[in-house]
């Protein structure tokens, strides 16, 4: 990292986060019919040229897609300030071509630029997830009709989308756990490759009063199995899960 004196760095981080004119704020619809405020991907890039003197950086780690997603991992570098990695999401629409790809990749550098403070103000409690899932997921058939031309202008571009990961094996044995307590491997794993196919931002909850905290927001119906003692089964957590991230898993065997 580019060596700068203490107070040039707060300088470049209090101008970075500086709100933007109304002007530059947009608007669009969300879950529940809810009004969302965004900045467009030019806007923070002419932000980070402003800031940076145009002396910034952005690397595509790698794109793939999940279900009906496609995802970016990018890196952000600013000379100075360092580095930062994030996430962007789209969902796919066929017809859409190379703007998928370009969409994609600028929802990441958003997402990354946010971690220096551009545009954070904007995310406020929504920060925590994005709005792309469909009341019903797309068939297997459907799914690869819809990614072919994004896969071909991903490797035109040559950015070849990765294999997708593997469907999730379920949570195989049974447990009563609760709230406060932390998830093992066994039960974390493939809780975090749901965690990551509906592209929550940040690192997957390590105890499971995250997950029913998200359930409670976007699946307050889901069964997980809430006894009088306060513990809910592990097994139905990850099922109400599954069925919210419209994900198929592999086989389930008998509770042991």
């Amino acid at each position: 990292m580019t060596d700068i004196d203490a107070a040039t760095q707060a300088e470049m981080l209090q101008r970075l986060k500086e709100p933007f004119p109304p002007e530059a704020l947009k608007t669009r619809k969300g879950a529940g019919n809810r009004s969302f405020t965004y900045i467009e991907g030019h806007a923070v890039i002419n932000r980070l040229n402003a800031v940076t003197g145009g002396r910034w950086d952005l690397q595509v780690l790698k794109i793939w897609d999940v279900g009906d997603l496609m995802l970016a991992q990018v890196k952000l570098s600013i000379p100075g300030l360092g580095e930062r990695e994030h996430i962007g999401v789209q969902k796919v629409d066929p017809k859409a071509g190379e703007d998928i790809v370009k969409g994609v990749i600028t929802d990441a550098l958003k997402k990354a630029a946010t971690l220096f403070g551009v545009g954070l103000y904007l995310y406020g409690s929504d920060y925590e997830r994005d709005d792309y899932a469909e009341d019903v997921p797309p068939t297997p058939q459907e799914r690869e009709r819809r990614m072919a031309p994004v896969h071909r202008e991903a490797q035109r571009q040559g950015i070849a989308p990765v294999p997708p990961p593997p469907a999730p094996i379920p949570i195989q044995r049974e447990a009563w756990v609760h709230p406060d307590d932390p998830l093992d491997q066994q039960q974390f794993t493939p809780l975090n490759v749901l965690w990551q196919a509906k592209k929550f931002v940040g690192p997957a909850p390590m105890k499971w009063q995250g997950w029913l905290d998200v359930l409670a927001m976007d699946a307050p119906d889901a069964d997980v199995g809430l006894r009088e003692d306060g513990r809910v089964s592990a097994q139905r957590v990850f099922r109400a899960f599954r069925d919210h991230a419209g994900i198929t898993t592999e086989p389930e065997q008998a509770t042991r």
